[in-house]
């Protein structure tokens, strides 16, 4: 015998009020992650001088931290350009984006977790 198409509709929206309530869940303690914003000025320029920019350590001993170019700062869709210095056995908090990392290490060597 099929199943009633009343039972079959009761089951989903069950599954569905759980899955929402997942949803919800995820997303409020996404929220509390930390999010790194741009230390830059909105400046459109295409030639800038790095010693010239500020520099933020987001509270983090051995971190130097500069937007070269940034999404929001800079008129970019969804590109940011970042150039920092950590110092020796220093790291950086777990911590997210809202863009792709790409990592370049000019000296030295790094771990990546």
């Amino acid at each position: 015998m099929a199943p009633d198409l009343s039972e079959l509709a009761a089951a989903a929206a069950a599954r569905g009020a759980y899955l929402a309530g997942v949803g919800v869940a995820v997303l409020l303690a996404a929220s509390f992650l930390p999010v790194a914003e741009s230390s830059c000025v909105r400046d459109n320029s295409l030639v800038r001088d790095i010693s010239q920019m500020p520099q933020s350590s987001y509270g983090i001993e051995g971190l130097s931290h500069i937007t070269v170019a940034g999404a929001l700062n800079h008129g970019m869709k969804e590109v940011e350009v970042w150039l920092q210095t950590i110092s020796p056995g220093q790291r950086t908090p777990i911590h997210r984006h809202s863009c792709e990392e790409v990592f370049t290490v000019l000296k030295g060597k790094g771990l990546e977790f």
